[in-house]
């Protein structure tokens, strides 16, 4: 896997399959109660919502009980009834930031439920978030992200000026470099 990324082979799709199955198709008989996961992909699912809300991701039964519109067939990963490897880039850009973040706050901290997660105080950087995004999605981002994760500072490296926009007061900068020094100056919203 790691030559496959060293020589620029995309793996998105396996890895995000890879995840899923980890937290899903385990048998829950054997995981001890305190090492079930499966908060990580339903917080996944409702990012995906919140950030889309026409996605069919999630639903709930009449008892009550979350369904996911998940499945694999054949050893391949159906999201909505689209296998992941027909999935847009935006899509598994998407999906891969929230799992990212679900994954490593919910590995670091030992949280086992959404509530609990969305209150670490944390620190996440991200690099060219805009990147085969739509821009609808653009300009939701930004907002899910600290509405989701209001005790977590986010380092957001763009070239979006939609990203930008989306901005409170205070929280963008531009970062030119002059000779060999880089000054920040504050962008207004």
């Amino acid at each position: 896997r790691s030559f496959n990324y060293m020589n620029g082979k995309a793996l998105e799709g396996i890895e995000i399959a890879d995840w899923f199955n980890s937290r899903l198709i385990i048998n829950p008989n054997f995981v001890p109660q305190h090492k079930k996961r499966i908060f990580e992909v339903e917080t996944v699912f409702k990012l995906m919502h919140q950030l889309e809300p026409r996605l069919n991701l999630m639903s709930e039964n009449q008892e009550g009980i979350t369904q996911l519109n998940i499945q694999f067939d054949e050893g391949k990963l159906y999201i909505d009834s689209v296998p992941i490897d027909k999935l847009s880039t935006g899509f598994v850009s998407i999906i891969k930031l929230f799992q990212e973040i679900t994954a490593a706050y919910g590995g670091w901290t030992g949280l086992r439920n959404e509530q609990a997660l969305s209150q670490v105080d944390g620190v996440v950087f991200i690099d060219e978030i805009e990147s085969h995004i739509h821009p609808k999605w653009q300009y939701r981002i930004i907002s899910l992200l600290k509405a989701f994760f209001p005790k977590t500072i986010f380092y957001i490296a763009t070239h979006s000026p939609l990203i930008v926009s989306t901005t409170d007061e205070g929280e963008a900068y531009e970062l030119i470099k002059k000779e060999n020094q880089v000054i920040a100056h504050q962008l207004g919203n």
